[in-house]
């Protein structure tokens, strides 16, 4: 379908091609969440949210059953990936608001956050491993 007029194509074929594409875009920026950078996790939220706007979208022209199945997975990682990016933003503005005049209490606001950040770790993982085990609703295998 790359390169054919999009209005041609049948709906469930243009849809599929669509959120094949974004489904892979958000495979390859999920490898950045075992140990990427704020940024980088950042891009996977985005990813995320951006294929959950196109999966919801289009989910009516597909079996409801399993895009219920891949929505639901992909909804508890873009919950996931919204808590870790509030602790890390969080940070950032604990260090702002401070101002460097109360480097004490910002190290401290600092340190409490940094730890909400890393115990979330594990349960991005474990997300990110099912949402990658749903089986995308668009597909006919």
């Amino acid at each position: 379908a790359d390169g054919a007029d999009p209005l041609a194509l049948p709906a469930r074929s243009f849809a599929g091609d669509l959120l094949a594409r974004r489904q892979r875009t958000l495979e390859r920026r999920g490898d950045a969440l075992a140990r990427g950078t704020a940024e980088e996790r950042h891009a996977v939220r985005i990813a995320a949210k951006k294929m959950r706007y196109a999966a919801e979208f289009f989910a009516p022209l597909f079996p409801k059953k399993r895009a219920k199945a891949y929505l639901k997975a992909l909804g508890r990682l873009q919950d996931a990936l919204g808590q870790l990016n509030d602790a890390t933003t969080a940070a950032r503005l604990a260090t702002e608001l401070a101002g460097g005049e109360d480097p004490i209490a910002a190290g401290a606001v600092q340190g409490w956050v940094a730890a909400q950040a890393a115990a979330l770790e594990p349960g991005i993982t474990t997300t990110w491993s099912k949402f990658t085990a749903a089986r995308p609703f668009w597909t006919r295998d």
